[in-house]
């Protein structure tokens, strides 16, 4: 099976190619990186020719490297084109493993710390499938991750909030975002699509982004009733209770002191990067995958856990609490705003009663001139009787 990792050399110092008489460039073919390349390797040269007008020159040929005490070949194709060089290193190997461990021995030689190219040339990588074959490896493992980081989130907010939780859980800006993305103004159509349409970096806001709510405002105001002179506490105390009513994230209110991972937030948070890597396909090497699978093994533990968690009876009297709570907050701003807009709305109704006074006055002078006209009409017909 074919793998090939492919390199384009930049020259560091550039040359100035001419025009000769009849307007094509004269270009001075020397094959450093082939010479350099034979350095590093003992190549046999397999062939020599010109392919086309840009690719001017193509060389062929192969070396020998020791893989496991066998000796394998790797083949390699060596084109030029007015002082850019493109190098490509192919393995033909039975098992992609093979050709990955033989492929990552040339690259280390080849973009190393002791290369022996950097004197010369700036080294770009044009197609990596050593990095390739990490990413898949990897990809199912996350993919694994996510779908069960999604599972979790659902369980607890819709436990916490039932249907209202596409309107409940999050700021404002990350419900418009969803909305853009769902592009439904079908409700059931956002309950389903809700946590599927956010990216990964607002999933992780939804349960780490610390904030100030009204069960941290209830603590503070029976804190301050309880301490009417703060002068009393000591520094210690002071301190203490400020710690511990701190702004925090919804893991931090319904997970914190269970038994999971102490540090699960901020593995959470690192596994951005390599997941950025591994999604966007860029670098993704050995010693990426074998720690961004330690991270990824660690982390689906405790989140298997914490879902276990959320079935428990003592994790449904929490979220009992919360939502009693959250009535009674939204009950006193009920009332609240009852009482703020009541003078307001009776003002308003007296308001319109008025207009509506008015606007009859014209309809009642009316009818009191028909009333007089009908009078005299009756008055004047009895006097000719």
């Amino acid at each position: 099976m074919k793998q090939v990792m492919s390199y384009i050399f930049l020259e560091r110092n550039e040359k100035e190619y001419k025009k000769n008489k009849d307007g094509n460039y004269v270009l001075t073919i020397d094959y450093n990186v082939y010479d350099k390349l034979n350095k590093l390797y003992k190549i046999s040269r397999k062939q020599k020719n010109e392919i086309d007008s840009f690719y001017k020159k193509k060389q062929c040929g192969s070396f020998v490297i020791q893989l496991n005490k066998i000796k394998r070949t790797i083949e390699f194709e060596l084109c030029s084109a007015q002082g850019t060089y493109y190098l490509d290193i192919i393995s033909n190997e039975r098992s992609i493993k093979d050709n990955v461990a033989l492929l990552e021995r040339v690259n280390n030689d080849i973009i190393g710390s002791n290369n022996v190219f950097d004197d010369k040339y700036i080294t770009i990588i044009s197609y990596d499938s050593i990095s390739q074959y990490y990413c898949d490896k990897i990809y199912s493992k996350l993919n694994l991750f996510e779908r069960k980081f999604r599972k979790l989130l659902l369980i607890t907010y819709t436990a916490r909030f039932k249907k209202a939780y596409f309107e409940t859980t999050v700021p404002i800006e990350i419900i418009k975002s969803a909305k853009r993305v769902i592009k439904s103004e079908n409700n059931e159509e956002r309950l389903k699509n809700y946590l599927y349409s956010l990216e990964y970096g607002k999933l992780r806001s939804l349960l780490f982004d610390k904030s100030w709510n009204e069960y941290d405002e209830k603590e503070i105001s029976k804190f301050l009733e309880d301490n009417d002179d703060l002068h009393k506490l000591s520094d210690e105390e002071l301190r203490k209770k400020i710690k511990s009513i701190k702004p925090r994230n919804d893991w931090e209110r319904l997970f914190s002191n269970k038994g999971f991972d102490d540090n699960f937030e901020s593995t959470i948070k690192s596994i951005n990067e390599f997941r950025n890597s591994v999604a966007h396909c860029k670098f993704f090497y050995k010693e990426d995958y074998t720690c961004f699978n330690n991270i990824l093994h660690k982390t689906n533990e405790t989140i298997e856990k914490a879902i276990i968690y959320t079935e428990s009876k003592e994790f449904s009297k929490l979220n009992a609490e919360l939502i009693e709570e959250s009535l009674k907050e939204i009950s006193k701003f009920i009332t609240s705003w009852t009482e703020q807009y009541k003078e307001i709305i009776n003002n308003s109704l007296n308001g319109i009663n008025e207009m509506v006074k008015k606007s009859m006055e014209p309809y009642k002078l009316i009818q009191e001139q028909i009333r007089k006209a009908n009078t005299l009409n009756n008055f004047t017909s009895n006097s000719k009787k």
